[in-house]
């Protein structure tokens, strides 16, 4: 079954009976996918915030990665950006990163 296919069985009705479980399994995927995807990046790695993230102002902002933990990279901030000066730590989901180099 492909995702068309998954998503036409929700859409129609299909699986009303287990909407409960697909969304707890897509949920706790999600949550290891990144998981793992936060194991790529290293302390000292330069990254660019992207996508959905909270405050917006973040996004295109660049920082060195202190610390990974979980699904979330902690990073200092490389210049000031909105109402954090540079050096500030802050926390990123791993999903809403690029690495610029290592």
């Amino acid at each position: 079954m492909n995702s068309n296919e998954i998503i036409g069985a929700i859409n129609s009705g299909e699986v009303d009976d287990d909407l409960d479980m697909i969304m707890d399994t897509a949920r706790s995927r999600q949550r290891r996918a990144a998981t793992a995807r936060a194991q790529e990046f290293r302390r000292g790695d330069i990254i660019r915030v992207v996508g959905n993230i909270s405050p917006k102002y973040l996004v295109g902002a660049e920082a060195t990665v202190v610390e990974v933990a979980g699904s979330k990279i902690t990073a200092r901030l490389n210049s000031e950006v909105g109402r954090y000066r540079e050096g500030a730590e802050v926390g990123i989901p791993a999903v809403c990163v690029q690495r610029v180099a290592s």
